[in-house]
């Protein structure tokens, strides 16, 4: 008798993909049921119930890129009921498999609908209640661009952390006075041990208040100084303090690491060989170390790539385990340390002891060659869930041949269209020779900060 081979086991994440498609598909047949009702001047009721088919079927095969494609078309609907469909499909969609780009079609719908007393309710209560966090953060992101402010509030202890930095930061650029003390009293929950978005409310508090502070107990006095002094209309920019060494700050090049969820970018590229004259020690701010050469001697000092190496294994060998870090390496390509796959895109890695040695050999393997392609590796270090700051270290201008330079404002347009649905502060550091106009604009751009690499 011939055996018959036993059929493989559907995996957990295989089942769970077809009861979301299944449950798609019977959203979708209910379309036609409620699609005569339809009367608002938006799409053809033929045409909204093709594409409520349409989405259930390519759900079905899991082609969630395609629902989201077929849900933006169908946004433009501008019907209530279709919103109520959009946001089911929405909630259905894996989270790491289409969640985001369906979330932004529903937001879309959202602004399709324009102002309704009842739905705008009905969003504030989904902005803060969904149990899909892509939902909570595009309609939290649809609520701030009308400047409805309670569910933003709301947000700032959102149990997932994008979505809460996402909310406290359209709070801090709006300067909303309602948002102040909730973020102290959040920051003050976090403070024992820096977790969660403590960083993000310390960056927002000190925007708002004018002084970057160390906890929410500091920031509770201050923000009672400013509101006896005129509230935040009076509050002046902090001035920069000087960079220093020593104490509990981790700093790279003298610059403070900021944020806990961190991408640093390396130029590697060729002119990354070069020597610079007069190198500065950052562990011995006094001193210098001559570099360059004159007719028959050779070079002393390290090259910028070895000083860049140098610091960067240094800053992550001191970062606590509770922040988290991807490293992008560029030249004429990029190549980032943990890439994810197909089905899970990059993210940020806790600094575990195996996660230090293994991003130090990264940062390590690599010597200066090829061109400097930083439009690209922005790109790429955006494509990485869960950052909240860059820190980009370069000394050459953009490039993409060698010889003919992107422009400024073609960076500042890639960079400006990935932030807006997220907030990423670019810290830049220069090396003698680095685009240091467009470095300085970058980092102003996104809220960083420029420094020189002496």
């Amino acid at each position: 008798m011939t055996s018959v081979p036993a059929r493989p086991r559907p995996t957990r994440t295989a089942l769970a993909l077809a009861f979301v498609a299944l449950a798609v598909v019977a959203l979708a047949a209910l379309g036609p049921v409620v699609t005569p009702a339809h009367a608002a001047p938006g799409l053809p009721a033929r045409e909204v119930a093709e594409l409520k088919q349409q989405i259930g079927e390519a759900a079905q095969q899991n082609a969630w890129p395609r629902v989201a494609e077929l849900m933006t078309r169908l946004a433009e609907d501008g019907d209530r009921k279709t919103f109520a469909f959009l946001l089911k499909v929405a909630e259905r969609a894996p989270a790491r498999a289409g969640a985001d780009d369906c979330a932004i079609a529903l937001r879309r719908a959202a602004e399709v609908i324009g102002d309704d007393r009842r739905f705008t309710e009905e969003l504030r209560k989904t902005a803060t209640r969904s149990k899909q966090a892509a939902v909570r953060r595009a309609l939290l992101i649809h609520l701030a661009a009308r400047r409805d402010w309670p569910a933003l509030i709301e947000g700032i202890k959102d149990e997932d952390e994008d979505t809460a930095a996402v909310a406290v930061w359209r709070l801090a650029d709006a300067r909303v006075v309602e948002a102040v003390e909730p973020m102290i009293a959040q920051m003050e929950k976090l403070d024992r041990t820096h977790g969660g978005i403590w960083d993000v409310l310390r960056n927002a508090l000190a925007q708002l208040l004018g002084q970057k502070l160390g906890s929410g107990v500091e920031y509770r006095s201050r923000w009672q100084l400013v509101q006896q002094q005129g509230g935040l209309e009076a509050v002046k920019p902090e001035a920069e303090p000087p960079p220093s060494g020593g104490g509990s700050v981790t700093r790279l090049f003298g610059r403070e690491i900021e944020c806990t969820r961190v991408v640093f970018i390396l130029d590697v590229s060729g002119s990354m060989q070069a020597i610079d004259p007069n190198q500065r020690d950052y562990d011995d701010p006094g001193s210098r170390t001559r570099g360059g050469q004159t007719e028959g001697e050779r070079p002393k000092g390290k090259t910028r790539l070895e000083r860049a190496q140098r610091e960067l294994k240094k800053v992550i060998q001191a970062l606590p385990e509770g922040v988290k870090i991807n490293v992008v390496a560029y030249s004429s390509q990029v190549k980032l340390w943990r890439a994810g796959d197909a089905d899970a895109p990059p993210t940020v890695h806790a600094m575990s002891k195996a996660n230090k040695e293994a991003a130090c050999e990264f940062v390590d393997s690599f010597t200066a060659d090829g061109v400097t392609v930083t439009d690209d590796a922005l790109v790429r270090a955006f494509s990485v869930e869960g950052a909240r700051c860059f820190y980009l270290l370069s000394d050459g201008a953009p490039t993409h041949d060698g010889t003919t330079i992107v422009p400024t404002e073609d960076i500042l347009r890639v960079v400006a269209e990935y932030s807006k649905d997220r907030k990423v502060t670019i810290h830049t550091l220069g090396f003698r020779g680095a685009d240091r106009d467009m470095m300085q604009r970058l980092a102003q751009q996104t809220g960083g900060k420029y420094s020189d690499i002496e």
